[in-house]
């Protein structure tokens, strides 16, 4: 069967959305197929997040071939990118970007409310349905500030997939203690099961080498596929060791 590309990266150069013509990132080749799931690992500000956020279609690249289910995006119209974005889902870190002003329960229900015919009682019955499948059921009407962080990220996550997508990327997901990162593995996994393609920027590769079957490196302004869970656990004494910890 032949591979479906559903994200193709083509010498891109990654860029800052806010800090100058200066690329991050430099004559990115990757290909995401549909299915897969990566994760990208890399130093505190080494570019992982406008990383994702451009293979995302979130940020545009400064230079190179950036294309979505074989449609290049320089060529795109704008219904067109619309109906990538409604596609492709994004979990944004510390916190997730929340609406402030907005309860739990309005955030989950804003895509659908602009993007759907559903019913107001069906909207409420589906982001109840989310709200309990991360746990939180109880704070759908406490305002994003109510809530720490950790939390907030899952608002996100069910924010994100409260509509069908075909792809996530989740930058950075909270996984400083043992059973936050066992709830990630757990939710990110059974998308993949599901069809859900998945893409993780994170410090540490160490938690998802049992998990994710495509691994990368942003470090020293370069983007390099390392490879499968294998291949990482060999490279363990390669130059990135400084940076992350490989088990």
């Amino acid at each position: 069967m032949e591979t479906e590309w559903i994200i193709e990266l083509e010498e891109v150069n990654v860029m800052h959305p806010e800090e100058g013509e200066t690329p991050l990132l430099q004559g990115v080749q990757w290909r995401i197929a549909r299915g897969d799931f990566w994760v990208v690992g890399g130093p505190p500000g080494s570019g992982k997040s406008s990383l994702l956020a451009t293979a995302a279609g979130l940020n545009r690249p400064g230079d190179g071939v950036l294309r979505f289910f074989g449609r290049a995006l320089s060529e795109a119209t704008e219904a067109e990118q619309i109906q990538w974005r409604q596609r492709i889902g994004f979990v944004f870190e510390e916190g997730g970007r929340l609406f402030p002003q907005l309860t739990v329960g309005q955030n989950m229900a804003l895509a659908m409310q602009y993007h759907t015919t559903l019913t107001d009682e069906e909207i409420a019955a589906k982001v109840t349905e989310w709200l309990d499948r991360i746990g939180l059921c109880a704070h759908v009407n406490l305002l994003p500030g109510r809530l720490n962080q950790v939390w907030q990220q899952r608002v996100s996550l069910a924010r994100a997939l409260i509509m069908p997508k075909e792809a996530l990327f989740v930058d950075n997901p909270p996984v400083g203690r043992t059973r936050d990162a066992a709830w990630w593995r757990k939710q990110l996994a059974g998308l993949t099961a599901e069809g859900v393609t998945v893409v993780v920027g994170t410090n540490d590769f160490s938690l998802w080498l049992d998990t994710a079957k495509q691994f990368a490196l942003v470090q020293d302004g370069r983007f390099t596929v390392l490879g499968g869970p294998d291949q990482v656990r060999a490279g363990a004494e390669a130059s990135w060791r400084e940076y992350i910890m490989v088990d």
